[in-house]
């Protein structure tokens, strides 16, 4: 493998390395709380053993108490000398033996640090196993009934009954009375006047010369039995069975310590589980942030410094090349600044070529500026100084189609009459157009009405206004605005609804309103005349554009109107549908302060027959 692989000299290396960094923290940490969680569930399991063991160990000696409850007086037990119980406590007790054995190991594979008290409980239960297996051998040497030494007690008492000659069954009444007082109540002075009885009985038999071999088994059986029965214990706090009890509460006892002492190294051993994990995971991922920030950092310098040359470079304070010598640069950085050289090298030649067109530019729009400002004032004065003419013309009209007064030529007079008015109507949107370009804004208080009414009045010469009935409506009262281009704009849309009227419609009519708010006007200029089709909508507010093929003027009206908008910082928006109605609606700003002109920007909604088209002049 070449030596070079293992250099950090590309970002690819750098990322792989920190990417790796990290991917090997979450390794230990995820390897950490696995092992962790692997030691609460084997915790959590020798816990559950124990009181699994505890649960068995009840179970064992509520079966051996059943067994002394049950079996010692069962017939059948003490014939076959076979006991379910019995076979039922063994299973018990290897299976409490085996659990121990694997507890203990669990114990000490985990450091659970009880094997002491482990060891005393299986000391007692091996103590007790030993007590309860000679408690069962007593009772079977003791028997029951027929069997064992009751049996060969009861048998020798029977063989006494069937020889009366050798003893009264007064006398012999008596001793199976000591008998059976002692069997009940458990009391040696019982024991004591059987054999004070029977003694005596011997004696007199012996000097009578008879057999006094049956009342002796009788004796030597009673006696064995009774020795047999103290040796068991006469109740549950003597013998074989007090013994059996106390250990029975040893056991129990030391199983409730077995278990609190469980549940504290539980406890113990999660809480120290949790803190080395804690340690070694924080200890790994700063360990890991560290080498990952050192890694990054080594990155993150040499880029820095590229970003501040190339910064210096773009805020015009040159290129130092040798500032591109960086410490810890990878392969790609390197590469990267010696493009952002090269770059450099032909912007520096791009710059000094585009700042000598831009100086060309600049000189050119300075001249066309001029011209422009010639061309306005040029197109202000030569429509200024065509009114007198025009007038002059127009009254030498009239006054020759007086003079001359004949039918046949009023036609021709009535055509240049139209000319005439035609060229005026030009000449003072022309007026109107370069009043909006060069005059200042001058806001003052305007009555809307009052505006509207004046405007009105001055197109009653129209052949139309008379067939066609206006509404104002005004809502407010304090407008703001320049009177002379609110009349430019309401002048031109009006005198539109006046020449575009329907003829065919008995009742046309014109519908005038504004909303006056604190902060803007809206004015809405409605008619019912033959409307605007919907390939023309877009292009209305075009310098010269005709909607219909008979205009009547100029086509630089709606030019005009929406210029004078802009001027004034408001929108214009329009809706029509053909042959039925057209909606101007148009929006100002109702205040007092100048603002200067900014670009213009279109926005565009058509209808006709339920389509709308809408072009916005908005100046935000």
């Amino acid at each position: 493998m070449p030596k070079h692989f293992f250099k950090l000299n590309t970002i690819s290396k750098r990322l792989f390395l920190s990417l790796g960094i990290l991917i090997a923290s979450i390794i230990v940490v995820s390897t950490l709380a696995l092992i962790f969680q692997s030691k609460i569930r084997s915790i959590h399991a020798i816990e559950q053993a124990i009181s699994g063991e505890r649960i068995l160990i009840v179970r064992l000696i509520k079966t051996d108490l059943d067994f002394l409850r049950i079996e010692i007086h069962n017939n059948d037990f003490f014939k076959t000398r076979e006991s379910q119980l019995l076979k039922e406590r063994n299973i018990l007790a290897q299976t409490v033996k085996e659990q121990m054995r694997t507890l203990r190991n669990s114990m000490i594979d985990n450091d659970f640090r009880i094997d002491h008290e482990f060891e005393i409980i299986d000391s007692l239960l091996t103590e007790y196993n030993k007590t309860f297996q000679q408690l069962t051998d007593r009772i079977l040497v003791r028997g029951f009934k027929d069997f064992g030494l009751e049996g060969e007690m009861r048998f020798q008492a029977h063989e006494l009954e069937k020889q009366q000659d050798i003893i009264s069954m007064v006398n012999l009444l008596m001793l199976r009375r000591h008998e059976k007082d002692f069997m009940l109540r458990k009391e040696e002075h019982y024991l004591v006047q059987f054999n004070k009885l029977a003694n005596s009985l011997i004696i007199n038999l012996t000097n009578k010369n008879k057999n006094t071999t049956l009342l002796e088994h009788y004796q030597e059986a009673f006696n064995s039995l009774a020795s047999i029965d103290k040796e068991i214990g006469y109740d549950s706090s003597r013998g074989l069975l007090g013994l059996l009890n106390k250990q029975t509460t040893s056991i129990s006892a030391k199983l409730d310590e077995l278990i609190k002492l469980s549940n504290y190294r539980t406890q113990e051993i999660v809480n120290n589980s949790g803190v080395v994990f804690l340690s070694i995971g924080l200890s790994t991922i700063l360990i890991s942030l560290s080498i990952v920030y050192y890694t990054a950092s080594r990155l993150a310098v040499p880029l820095k410094k590229l970003s501040g040359s190339m910064n210096k470079f773009i805020l015009h304070e040159g290129l130092n090349e040798k500032e591109f010598n960086l410490d810890y640069e990878t392969d790609e950085i390197s590469r990267l600044a010696q493009s952002f050289i090269t770059m450099s090298r032909k912007l520096r030649v791009q710059f000094s070529d585009i700042e000598h067109k831009t100086q060309l530019l600049e000189k050119q729009n300075e001249e066309l500026k001029k011209l422009n400002e010639e061309l306005d004032r040029f197109i202000y004065s030569a429509a200024h100084d065509l009114k007198s003419p025009l007038a002059s013309l127009s009254g030498l009209v009239n006054l020759a189609k007086i003079e001359i007064n004949t039918k046949s030529h009023n036609h021709y007079f009535d055509m240049m009459s139209a000319s005439i008015i035609k060229l005026d109507s030009f000449i003072k949107d022309i007026t109107d157009y370069a009043k909006n370009k060069r005059q200042h804004l001058n806001i003052q208080e305007v009555d809307f009405a009052k505006v509207v009414e004046d405007i009105l009045q001055s197109l009653d010469h129209l052949p139309q206004a008379s067939r066609i009935q206006s509404f104002i409506r005004v809502s407010g009262t304090k407008f703001n605005c320049d009177r002379m281009r609110l009349e430019i704009i309401l002048k031109n849309l009006i005198s539109n609804s006046y020449r575009y009227y329907a003829p065919n419609k008995q009742n046309n009519y014109l519908f005038i309103e504004a909303n006056i708010h604190d902060d803007q006007v809206s004015i809405e200029i409605m008619d019912n005349g033959i409307g605007i089709g919907r390939s023309h909508l877009p292009r209305i507010f075009d310098m010269f554009y005709r909607a219909v093929d008979n205009a009547h003027g100029s086509g630089i009206g709606l030019f005009l109107v929406k210029e004078t908008v802009k001027m004034l910082h408001g929108k214009i928006t329009v809706k029509s549908s053909l042959k039925n109605w057209t909606r101007f609606t148009i929006t100002l700003p109702n205040s007092y302060e100048n603002h200067s002109i900014e670009p213009e920007t279109d926005k565009i909604e058509i209808t006709e027959k339920n389509i709308v088209l809408e072009k916005s002049i908005l100046n935000n």
